[in-house]
């Protein structure tokens, strides 16, 4: 019990397991000391995770400050209620628990005016992030809500959208402006001799494969992503090209761990989350970004198909 580290993921069980029991959710606002270590990492890799129990449109935002977290729950077009959470430094400690009860019962219309006018009624401090990364996350996880509806998509199918877009509106318009699909080499079987290459041949033996077939029906041109490195030059090749928008696939703790990627670029973009094996899990997150990971991920065709049913389809096939 000597160790702090042992001490604090005690006391954390012990507080989950009454939170659990009373059907509460834990706002922890404590500001760690600066001095102190950080706390361990989950299975995922992830420090301070958070456990929302039921799946529902969940956006993120990374500031200097730390990662903006927003999940909301829509009855019609008002908010039955939008819950925030991150890595964040924030004084009052309760101010975004203040925030949230505001904006119970708003139109998603009036999202952006009612966050910016608590903002101005309620004095609050945050290093590292303000009034605008608070207002972009909010609007992100109402255009992964709107998005959802628009493909007819079940709450786990909607929770495994995940949103890029600078100006949030623009979400909705890489739907049917997407010219490419990017998918992961690891959904790529470990026998199969394309595995690390940017192509398909269609075999017919694997979901990728499927995948390649059903995005070059639609006109885009689908590029396996061999590591980090070549995701970061097809983006930035994407956008010298002129592409308006792009659909990919990638786990979640992929999308928050390099969410600078994806900022770089400047794309809309709508990504997909991946099952199966996962290297932040295996602790090969190395591995994978070199392209170097051995086990394999498993995409979601029922819901690219969903997506890819939004696109218009465009005059021949793509290669």
């Amino acid at each position: 019990l000597g160790d702090r580290h042992h001490r604090i993921s005690i006391q954390q069980a012990l507080a989950e397991g009454v939170a659990d029991a009373a059907g509460l959710r834990l706002h922890d606002s404590a500001i760690p000391d600066a001095a102190s270590p950080p706390l361990p990492a989950d299975a995922d890799g992830d420090i301070n995770r958070i456990r929302w129990r039921r799946k529902a449109p969940e956006a993120l935002w990374q500031t200097s400050g730390g990662t903006l977290h927003a999940r909301l729950t829509v009855a019609e077009t008002r908010l039955c209620r939008l819950e925030f959470a991150g890595d964040l430094q924030l004084q009052p400690s309760d101010w975004l628990w203040r925030l949230e009860q505001r904006l119970a019962g708003v139109s998603l219309a009036e999202l952006r005016p009612q966050i910016e006018r608590f903002c101005r009624e309620a004095p609050w401090d945050a290093p590292g992030f303000g009034e605008k990364d608070i207002v972009q996350v909010a609007e992100l996880a109402a255009a992964q809500w709107s998005l959802g509806k628009t493909l007819a998509l079940n709450a786990a199918q909607t929770h495994a959208l995940m949103t890029f877009a600078a100006a949030p509106q623009a979400s909705a318009a890489a739907l049917t402006q997407a010219q490419a699909l990017l998918v992961p080499y690891c959904a790529k079987p470990g026998w199969c001799k394309w595995r690390h290459r940017e192509d398909c041949i269609e075999c017919g033996k694997c979901a990728v494969g499927e995948a390649y077939r059903l995005g070059r029906e639609r006109g885009l041109a689908v590029t396996t992503i061999l590591n980090y490195a070549h995701l970061e030059a097809t983006l930035a090749r994407l956008k010298q090209e002129g592409a308006a928008a792009y659909l990919g696939m990638c786990c979640r703790a992929f999308f928050q761990k390099r969410h600078r990627a994806f900022r770089q670029a400047g794309l809309p973009a709508i990504l997909m989350d991946i099952g199966g094996a996962n290297c932040y899990r295996l602790k090969q997150e190395d591995q994978a970004y070199a392209g170097q990971f051995q086990a394999e991920a498993r995409i979601d065709l029922p819901l690219l198909r969903h997506a890819l049913q939004a696109l218009p389809r465009r005059t021949g096939r793509a290669k």
